[in-house]
């Protein structure tokens, strides 16, 4: 699967260029940034001038205790009228006496003492929140009433809720109505926490859309290394922003040409290979002449060597070039015709019966740790795979010949997973270790036995090019009885 498919978010349609997208980010960064600032300046001024209203209320209500102004004229303080209060006047009184819940009620009786003289008073805090309040704040009451009261009011502020605030006082009940200083209607907007989000939400933009442009560029170069292996000659589609649209432009014009190149110098020699034909045959027709029979056997073994040699390169060339499109074939099918041509020809070529599959999986959901599973109960009976039918045919037959010509026989066998596909061609040859082999790839290398045998040393340069067109390779391994050409290709 390519890798940007799995990305949920795209860029723009427009298909901007990244320099624009930048300006676009440090416009955005700096409104974004300005409202931030903006709104955390606001809500904070506003949040100040709430809490300092509140803390001012517990001054004066303090003070007005201690002048007996009980601050009515500003209808905070008001009076509940009783005919009479008894003596130690509790919680529970007031709970009767005003139906609230004594559960409810936070804190009683606090002794307000000054230098000059004390006030002794009860206050009664009811709330149904887990508004707690403080021990400090109630001893303070004693030391500093003013301070403690304006701490206690502005908690209350801070933890909005329909508190009830009763205060006795001289045999007089009194209830502060602090709903515009306390409440949650009161309570300002605090818009911090979106402030901050609103502040940080253009980085998250900005690395989505960077993880994005990585992306393109990534998927850019895993489609070239695919192309690279499987010589591929469709368009790459240009996507993502204007730089890399134009980057991947000139790669295909690059392609386009380079593919425009090869086949001008295929055509080149394929006139070469045709021209040299006539002459070769009239050569052929002239040693006739000739009476020496070594002579004439020699001069017809290299013409005979020439026109293999230009066919080999144009064979070469024309694997290179790779016209041809991919199809879905049953490699199994394909093997047991290539074995039979050759069982035909009466060549001792064989197939093996073909191992049993196995694919890759995980021991759990949660375990990374892979392992191979093979189903013992069945044998492989079709491999299919996406290939190019003639070019795989030539790679195969390249292999069987080689091993014939070196290893007096070839025996073929398959083995697959989930992935890719595994051709085995095994032999008898003992001359030649697999490292030697594996040198052999290069073009026009051939081994210390050559001259026993035809052949230009193109054979396995072409199964070689052929396997990294299917996104595989060709390796040599020695066995007990030989060599074993391992060809691989993907599946997919």
């Amino acid at each position: 699967m390519h890798p940007t498919s799995k990305l949920k978010m795209t860029l723009p349609k427009t298909s901007l260029s990244i320099s624009t997208l930048m300006l676009l980010f440090s416009v955005l960064f700096a409104l974004s940034g300005a409202s931030s600032v903006y709104l955390w300046i606001s809500s904070n001024t506003k949040w100040e001038r709430y809490l300092d209203n509140a803390s001012s209320l517990g001054e004066r209500l303090v003070y007005g205790i201690f002048s007996e102004q009980y601050l009515i004229k500003e209808n905070v303080l008001r009076e509940i009228k009783r005919d009479s209060l008894k003596e130690n006047f509790s919680s529970d009184d007031l709970s009767s006496l005003l139906a609230i819940n004594s559960r409810f009620i936070k804190i009683e009786q606090i002794k307000i003492g000054t230098l000059k003289n004390k006030v002794n008073f009860s206050l009664f805090l009811s709330s149904h929140s887990n508004f707690s309040v403080d021990d400090v704040i109630q001893k303070n009451f004693s030391d500093n009433p003013i301070r403690a009261a304006k701490t206690l009011f502005e908690n209350m502020a801070r933890f909005c809720d329909n508190y009830r605030l009763i205060i006795l006082h001289n045999e007089k009940l009194f209830e502060v109505d602090g709903k515009s200083f306390w409440s949650c209607d009161a309570k300002p907007p605090d818009y911090r926490l979106f402030a901050l989000i609103l502040f940080f939400m253009p980085f998250g933009l900005l690395i989505a859309i960077t993880q994005e442009l990585s992306n393109k560029f990534s998927g850019l170069i895993c489609t070239l290394k695919e192309y690279s292996q499987s010589g591929k000659q469709s368009s790459i589609k240009p996507v993502g922003p204007k730089e890399l649209k134009s980057l991947i432009k000139t790669l295909n014009s690059y392609l386009t040409l380079e593919r425009d190149r090869l086949k001008r110098r295929i055509m080149v020699l394929s006139m070469i290979s045709h021209d040299l034909g006539t002459p070769a045959t009239r050569l052929k027709f002239r040693i006739d002449l000739i009476k020496n029979k070594d002579i004439k056997r020699k001069i017809e073994t290299d013409i005979n060597q020439m026109i293999k040699m230009i066919d080999s390169v144009l064979n070469y060339a024309r694997s290179e070039l790779n016209t041809e499109e991919e199809s879905r074939i049953s490699l199994t099918d394909l093997l047991s015709a290539i074995v039979s041509d050759y069982e035909d020809q009466g060549k001792p070529v064989a197939l093996s019966e073909f191992e049993t599959q196995s694919v890759e999986v995980k021991n759990s959901l949660f375990s990374g740790k892979k392992r191979s599973v093979s189903n013992l109960n069945s044998k492989i009976t079709r491999v299919i795979v996406n290939a190019r039918p003639l070019s795989l045919q030539r790679a195969i037959e390249n292999l069987i010949d080689n091993s014939l010509k070196y290893g007096r026989s070839a025996n073929l066998s398959l083995r697959a997973d989930s992935k890719f596909a595994y051709i085995y061609v095994e032999d008898e040859g003992v001359s030649m270790s697999e490292e030697v082999l594996n040198d052999l790839i290069t073009p026009f290398k051939r081994g210390q036995n050559a001259s026993l045998v035809d052949g230009v040393g193109l054979g396995l340069t072409v199964v070689t090019t052929i396997a990294e067109q299917h996104g595989g390779t060709l390796n040599f391994e020695r066995t007990k009885n030989g060599i074993k050409a391992i060809m691989k290709i993907s599946r997919h």
